[in-house]
């Protein structure tokens, strides 16, 4: 079950909370690469305590650190990666992203660029959440919308040189 979480062949929804179980958000759904943050001689263990698994990179902001808890996977996925749907095949995650995770990881990557003294831009992050599958137009405007609500300020990358005469 590791192995289909961390490859995303399973996708499960869980709670993010802060140490003082707080919920941040609820019902989101866990990337791959949380699970693989993991290691897999861990995982049954993990899946019995209430704190499934401690969120990579949260330790560097306010409140911290931020644990995954509550985890979800639907039944109809889980028989049909076990082979006892109706059509025995894996389940691949879907090639279309959830708007809310983009506005998740644009915040978070925001907030991880402030606490280390660094100034957020859309290069650094289109460069960081493509890896992810998103869309590059999606990140660009999921970032400006963000930085204006913050107030920071989007410019223009470097000017084009002038074409020769």
């Amino acid at each position: 079950m590791y192995r289909a979480l961390a490859e995303g062949k399973l996708n499960a929804v869980g709670d993010f909370t802060d140490r003082e179980g707080r919920g941040l958000h609820a019902d989101q759904q866990v990337s791959p690469d949380d699970w693989r943050s993991l290691e897999e001689s861990d995982f049954c263990d993990a899946c019995l305590r209430s704190r499934v698994l401690t969120l990579p990179g949260s330790d560097r902001v306010r409140n911290s650190p931020f644990y995954l808890s509550n985890v979800r996977i639907e039944t109809k996925q889980l028989r049909n990666w076990v082979g006892g749907g109706s059509a025995a095949r894996s389940v691949a995650p879907s090639p279309q992203f959830r708007e809310a995770d983009l506005r998740k990881d644009v915040a978070d990557y925001i907030i991880a660029q402030q606490t280390e003294g660094q100034s957020p831009t859309q290069r650094t992050c289109e460069a960081q959440l493509s890896s992810k599958g998103y869309p590059r137009s999606a990140i660009r405007e999921e970032f400006k919308r963000q930085a204006g609500d913050k107030g920071l300020s989007v410019e223009r990358g470097r000017p084009r040189k002038k074409a020769p005469r």
